[in-house]
């Protein structure tokens, strides 16, 4: 067999595959429809960023603060409001429940006695875990907060970027969200050339 003849044996399918893709037909079938206006542009505006295209200039780089290794105090506090709001929900499911079977009242109050309990006790155990935890922080010379402590800087509790330099008036909430937007958006930056 000659190089022409083993070239074309050899060429073909791979002419063949590129043949089905321009037309659409590759092996996972026909391509995926066009997405419409409005996924348009939701997605145009998810993947907008605060972060220029062309980059950001090291001066509009907020200082950064070492976080302490671990849950931040309001990651902690969300989490345990998060299981204390599902003990409060079983417990109003378990009192409707018994209301409306009729069945012995007193076995029935008995459990949502100790649902409340248990509700209690896990929402006291994470208020002086999310407490103690934002004391650390305090120590640190950082909060996480945005009410409260004015004196020390706020941090995003991701990045650890500055949000509020200390001594500056509290952010409100849309303030913060901006903020955290903006500040995410430079370490994704940052990252993002860090690996080039």
């Amino acid at each position: 067999m000659t190089w022409r003849q083993r070239l074309t044996r050899l060429g073909k399918p791979l002419v063949a595959s590129l043949a089905r893709v321009v037309r659409g037909d590759a092996e996972g079938g026909a391509l995926p429809p066009e997405p419409s206006e409005a996924e348009l542009a939701r997605r145009t505006e998810a993947d907008r960023s605060t972060v220029p295209t062309w980059g950001i200039h090291p001066s509009q780089i907020p200082p950064r603060v070492e976080l302490l290794r671990g849950r931040s105090s309001i990651e902690l506090r969300n989490r345990r409001r998060g299981v204390a709001r599902h003990v409060l929900i079983g417990y109003v499911i378990v009192v409707a429940f018994s209301f409306l079977t009729r069945d012995d009242k007193t076995a029935v109050a008995l459990v949502a006695v100790v649902a409340l309990v248990a509700g209690a006790v896990v929402f006291g155990r994470a208020r002086s875990e999310w407490t103690t935890r934002s004391r650390q922080e305090h120590a640190a010379g950082y909060t996480v907060w945005r009410e409260g402590e004015v004196r020390r800087p706020q941090v995003d509790p991701e990045t650890g970027f500055e949000i509020r330099p200390a001594g500056a008036p509290q952010l409100t909430k849309r303030e913060e969200a901006e903020a955290l937007t903006r500040v995410r958006d430079i370490a994704r930056h940052l990252e993002r050339w860090r690996w080039r």
